[in-house]
């Protein structure tokens, strides 16, 4: 019951119809909180969705938070749902930047299996709201477009990647998802100050070749997804006074992706490790606009 008077809450909070900057007409929006998406022996996985009162054929934003978060800035929850567009802002219980290798690989797992699930739900509820062949966005900041990144990339063979490493002997499946059956791909990535290293095994918190060293399995399918150039368009955001997760990682991690043949683009901008409306709110809009 309490659950729902919050949901029921914010709801009344948002269902409210304005006129955006510009003069662009903007949609009444709801809010509903705490969904479960996924389980695994680390708890339950959930996520808030934020979507136009009105069935329509929405596209679709999966935000990844920064290390432990739960929220997204509000130009994403209300300016872009309200433009037409259902958004999902993920908790996840994993935590935030450790040893992805740990386990052999597992907690590295265990981020594409809920990634996965979240996609999956994401568009099984954007349905249910009258998407039938939806966008789908991907954004993340900090730690959380560093898994952003590897939802988005590996997209599609989120799952057969991971499946083929367990047959080889690597980890099995951790994450157990609501929506069992669906695609997994996606069309673009918005990463804002990303720690992209860290899930791509190049310099930057770790040396160079670090990835490789510790487990060649892993360290080849994730190279191997980099040389494949799927049809999946990236946009990066980065501070150039970010004294967390310097923009250099973005910088390197731009050069990797457009020499890969990827759809690239990096805007830096004069700041630190935040998530500024401008220019990332522009590249949202673009990429679920096609």
């Amino acid at each position: 019951m309490k659950n729902r008077l919050v949901v029921f809450i914010a709801a009344i909070a948002m269902l409210v119809t304005v006129v955006g900057c510009g003069g662009v007409e903007t949609l009444a929006v709801e809010a509903t909180r705490d969904l479960a998406y996924a389980t695994s022996a680390a708890g339950t996985f959930r996520l808030d969705m934020f979507a136009p009162v009105e069935p329509g054929e929405w596209p679709i934003v999966i935000h990844y938070p920064g290390a432990a978060g739960t929220s997204a800035p509000a130009w994403l929850t209300e300016d872009v749902a309200a433009r037409g567009a259902v958004v999902f802002v993920l908790q996840y219980p994993l935590g935030g930047p450790g040893s992805l290798l740990s386990g052999d690989g597992a907690v590295f797992r265990a981020y594409g299996d809920s990634a996965a699930c979240a996609i999956r739900f994401a568009r099984a509820r954007a349905s249910e709201m009258g998407s039938t062949d939806p966008r789908v966005v991907i954004t993340g900041f900090s730690w959380g477009a560093g898994i952003a990144s590897h939802a988005a990339l590996f997209g599609d063979a989120l799952d057969s990647s991971w499946d083929g490493m367990a047959d080889a002997g690597g980890p099995e499946r951790q994450v157990r998802c609501e929506v069992a059956g669906g695609a997994t791909g996606v069309d673009g990535l918005v990463g804002i100050g990303g720690s992209y290293d860290v899930f791509w095994g190049y310099e930057g918190f770790h040396e160079a070749g670090w990835m490789e060293k510790q487990n060649p399995d892993l360290w080849s399918r994730v190279e191997g997804r980099l040389r494949s150039r799927p049809d999946t368009k990236v946009r990066l955001v980065h501070g150039t006074a970010d004294a967390t997760i310097s923009h250099d990682v973005s910088v390197a991690f731009e050069s990797i992706l457009s020499e890969a043949g990827f759809d690239v683009e990096l805007a830096l901008f004069d700041g630190g490790h935040g998530t500024p409306e401008d220019p990332a709110m522009e590249y949202v809009l673009e990429l679920i606009e096609g």
